[in-house]
């Protein structure tokens, strides 16, 4: 999330507004992909946490890095 767009465009009481909503939806898709890998995988959340972890780092990557990610693993 761009937080300097956020801080040209909104008041400080709408970027927290933005904020808390976007991690209220965050949190409701995490904890929605640690059930699915759970049910998946027979799992009892170690795996789905796991995914979580792999996914923030695909995150953090540029384009570039995450291209060679996706050769090697699909």
């Amino acid at each position: 999330m761009d937080t300097e767009k956020l801080k040209k465009r909104y008041t400080k009481h709408q970027q927290e507004q933005h904020q808390q909503m976007y991690r209220a939806i965050m949190t409701d898709v995490y904890r929605k992909i640690i059930t699915a890998v759970n049910i998946e995988t027979g799992d009892d959340g170690t795996k789905g946490h796991e995914v979580l972890k792999v996914f923030h780092e695909l995150l953090k990557m540029d384009e570039k890095q995450y291209e060679k990610q996706q050769r090697f693993y699909g």
